[in-house]
């Protein structure tokens, strides 16, 4: 069994039923078995052999789903580069993979113009020679066979902190995943699934269940707030993977393009909480459509789901990650490495047949991070509550030490961004010469909305402890850096308060 066989059985099920629509293009369930046969053939007719590692620069479009399937019923491993990379950062990635082949879209190209391929002894363009080299490989199924154990993908961690490292995923962590997915997200054929994030990232994971069902999936190429709301009830659009800043930007949006968004089943939503505040503004925008999801790289797929019944105005558990998906145990370690019980925060743990087989040729970061016994350490800080919720504290790297006492980012965060003028928030560490460590809140308001420092150190003095509070407000009128896949670049807001000294902690 391998990831594979999610389109073929699909192929099998739904035959002619369209299965992808990217701008003008679009094909079956049937096509797309075809397209990702013929692939699979090509790159062995082309020598690459099973284990052999290929870099994917593909982006939102058809041939993404060519190239992930295909690749797996290869038995090649695949490995996504960042659409939004620099030249250095895919040429750091191809020399850690030892990537033997890369194939890359036709408007992506300019990004490796200047890239030193390193390894890679072959390119495969998206284009006439892409389609000729389909149409030149047999459409029957590939003689390998991969495994559960074998791996399916090297996906690269964002790089929050240090450099990327290659989490190695296999067939089996993503059947885990995907079959976590369809118990806790539920899809079937009716539903339309809208990819608006990168594909390269969660989104595409999503993809994965959606084929297994028979989903229609609508491509877009990146993120336009007017053009996806103006998609929903085009295409009758039912679901969407989205990160919260895209929500955010959505009920902004909204204010003044109004948009019948009545079609919307599902909105499932991961990468970072919403705050309580925010969530409730969504809900009374969008109604009691939301599922939230919690997990990383190391464990892909989803560790926790909130779903749709939880999310409901005032519920005690809104500000949590949800309870364990199926398959996943869970347990919060204290600093000696010891469990601890229900409401005493530490370092979440999770065990499960997704979580990675390893760091990429790290043996030694590997054992840091993953024990023998199968428990891998998320270096996420949380409790889980006594009907087994777990309630994200923050990253454990993002701590900050004032005086003695630990301050979390996200609780301060969560605060502002339920003050009507705040759009989007970062609260990071900036050296304090009596404190070590003070707290600094960078703010971006909504449009229109005034705000000054003096007002919202009110509104949180109202809501937190003093030691807590925000030492300085730095008011911002760009969005906020993010990673690949939404999330609020913490590491690079809080460099520039740190310039110029030996170390970054007070």
């Amino acid at each position: 069994m391998n990831l594979g066989e999610l389109v073929r059985r699909a192929a099998g099920a739904y035959g002619d039923r369209t299965a992808v629509v990217d701008g003008d293009r679009q094909v079956s369930f049937r096509e797309l078995e075809d397209r990702a046969n013929r692939f699979a053939n090509a790159m062995l007719g082309q020598g690459l052999v099973a284990g052999d590692r290929v870099a994917v620069l593909v982006g939102n479009r058809l041939e993404w789903f060519d190239v992930t399937f295909g690749l797996a019923k290869a038995g090649l491993v695949r490995s996504y580069l960042n659409p939004r990379s620099a030249p250095p950062e895919i040429t750091y990635q191809l020399a850690d993979l030892d990537a033997t082949a890369l194939v890359v879209s036709d408007d992506l190209e300019p990004l490796i113009a200047s890239a030193d391929l390193g390894p890679v002894k072959q390119v495969f363009r998206t284009g006439p020679d892409y389609e000729a080299l389909l149409a030149g490989a047999t459409s029957s199924a590939p003689a390998t066979q991969p495994d559960l154990g074998d791996l399916a993908a090297i996906a690269y961690s964002s790089g929050t902190t240090g450099q990327p490292k290659g989490v190695m995923q296999t067939h089996g962590n993503w059947l885990a995943a995907i079959t976590g997915v369809l118990v806790d997200v539920g899809l079937d054929e009716t539903d339309v699934l809208l990819h608006a994030g990168p594909m390269s990232h969660g989104s595409g994971g999503f993809a994965l269940p959606a084929m297994y069902r028979g989903s229609r999936q609508i491509i877009f190429r990146g993120f336009d707030p007017i053009e996806l709301l103006d998609a929903i009830p085009k295409h009758g659009i039912t679901t969407m993977f989205m990160v919260p800043t895209m929500i955010y930007m959505l009920l902004e949006v909204l204010q003044q393009h109004p948009v019948d968004t009545s079609s919307l089943r599902t909105i499932f939503y991961g990468g970072s909480p919403i705050a309580a505040a925010k969530l409730e503004q969504c809900l009374d925008r969008f109604g009691p459509v939301f599922i939230q999801s919690y997990g990383l790289s190391e464990a892909p797929g989803g560790d926790t789901y909130l779903p749709k019944s939880d999310h409901r105005p005032g519920s005690p558990v809104l500000a949590s990650a949800g309870r364990p998906a199926l398959s996943v145990e869970m347990k919060i370690l204290g600093e000696d490495g010891s469990e601890l019980p229900p409401g005493q925060s530490g370092e979440i743990a999770v065990r499960g047949p997704h979580v990675m087989a390893g760091y990429w040729r790290r043996p030694e970061e590997t054992a840091e991070i993953l024990g023998a016994d199968g428990w891998l350490r998320t270096n996420d800080m949380g409790y889980l509550d006594e009907r087994g919720y777990l309630f994200i504290v923050d990253r454990k790297a993002d701590m900050i030490v004032s005086g003695g006492f630990n301050v979390y980012p996200r609780e301060i965060e969560d605060v502002l961004l339920a003050h009507p003028a705040v759009a989007e928030t970062v609260v990071v560490a900036a050296p304090d010469e009596k404190w070590g460590e003070s707290v600094r809140a960078v703010v971006r308001l909504m449009p229109d909305a005034t705000a000054d420092a003096g007002e919202l150190e009110a509104f949180c003095r109202e809501r937190l402890s003093g030691y807590k509070l925000p030492r300085a407000f730095d008011f911002v009128t760009e969005p906020l850096p993010k990673s690949p896949n939404g999330k609020v670049l913490r590491r690079l807001v809080r460099e520039k308060y740190w310039e110029g000294r030996d170390r970054r902690v007070g």
